[in-house]
């Protein structure tokens, strides 16, 4: 019997490595773009190199992959957008300038808008179970805004002005995607800073 010495095999391929993280970053691209409704499991598998059932390994349904992306996106807004809010060292138009500015970028980077609007109004009768997190999300931009009127408002006109900036920043994100014309937005963000004038 000849014994083998020597074998030919297929070249190494690197398994991309698939976590929790890589999923909901890839999810939270597609629900952007296309929606809850119209992203299925499978597209999602699609972008991250796995079969449709692979993902459900990590996340039982759809609808938990979903509320953790919310939840993911919330904690990056808090933590990389508005925390800018409560560096009080800063001068507090340059604090609200920083703030818009992160905004734009968030929300015009990539296509789609703001994932939070977006959602909250397709699934609010559909999936109740996304309306706190997207409440809270809000709620938190409304407090950084508020802290940051603080600066020269008493505390209830302040957050009466910041609930008016965030309705008509909102408006001005969805005008500016449904144009594909910044110039909405970047108009609001003109008249939010007036608000410290």
């Amino acid at each position: 019997m000849t014994r083998l010495t020597s074998f030919t095999r297929a070249p190494f391929m690197k398994s991309k490595r698939v976590d929790k993280a890589l999923i909901i970053r890839k999810a939270y691209q597609l629900f952007r773009e296309k929606g809850y409704s119209h992203t299925s499991m499978a597209d999602i598998g699609q972008a991250c190199g796995l079969l449709k059932g692979s993902i459900y390994y990590y996340f039982p349904s759809k609808e938990e992959l979903m509320r953790q992306v919310l939840i993911s996106d919330h904690e990056y807004m808090k933590s990389k957008v508005y925390a800018l809010a409560y560096v009080d060292h800063l001068p507090y138009k340059e604090r609200l300038n920083q703030v818009l500015e992160a905004l734009e970028s968030c929300f015009f980077d990539a296509p789609g808008g703001c994932l939070m609007a977006n959602i909250g109004l397709e699934s609010a009768q559909v999936v109740p179970g996304f309306t706190q997190v997207i409440r809270v999300f809000f709620e938190d931009w409304i407090a950084a805004f508020s802290h940051i009127f603080q600066s020269r408002y008493d505390q209830a006109e302040a957050r009466s002005m910041a609930e008016q900036a965030v309705q008509e920043i909102e408006g001005a994100i969805m005008l500016s995607v449904l144009f594909q014309d910044n110039r909405f937005f970047l108009s609001t963000s003109q008249k939010v800073l007036s608000y410290l004038k």
